[in-house]
């Protein structure tokens, strides 16, 4: 019990330290980048990063399901992917009402939540997992 204890606490703590760390990064790189594209460019870095969080933990959380979790999580993801294409659509459709550069980087920082959330709340399944 004691182990499990300490490999879910490490994995909390591994979850929690590359969440804080594109964060930094990201902060970091918008107090470098003021103009619009910086900001921009900032954000959609940091975006790929999420994305490539989401997928590790995802993957993760897999080795630790079942068949039926494996199934439900995939059917999850699919309807989550399928939310988040409608969602940007309709941050897209709402911002391009906007005019002025600055609506750019509010449009990009608004899909990244999008998918940093997702990933934040695939770690909480998988810190819960762990801990079996």
């Amino acid at each position: 019990m004691k182990s499990k204890v300490i490999g879910l606490l490490t994995l909390f703590i591994s979850n929690a330290l590359t969440a804080q760390s594109i964060d930094q990064e990201f902060e970091a790189c918008l107090a470098a980048n003021q103009t619009t594209a910086g900001m921009t460019n900032c954000t959609n870095e940091a975006l790929v990063k999420w994305d490539s969080e989401l997928n590790a933990v995802y993957s993760e959380l897999r080795t630790h399901l079942d068949e039926n979790g494996k199934a439900s999580l995939l059917s999850a993801q699919r309807a989550w992917i399928a939310y988040k294409e409608l969602e940007i659509k309709n941050i897209s459709a709402i911002y391009a009402s906007f005019e002025g550069t600055m609506y750019i980087p509010m449009r990009a920082q608004e899909i990244l939540e999008i998918t940093k959330s997702r990933t934040l709340e695939l770690q909480g399944y998988l810190s819960l997992v762990s801990f079996k």
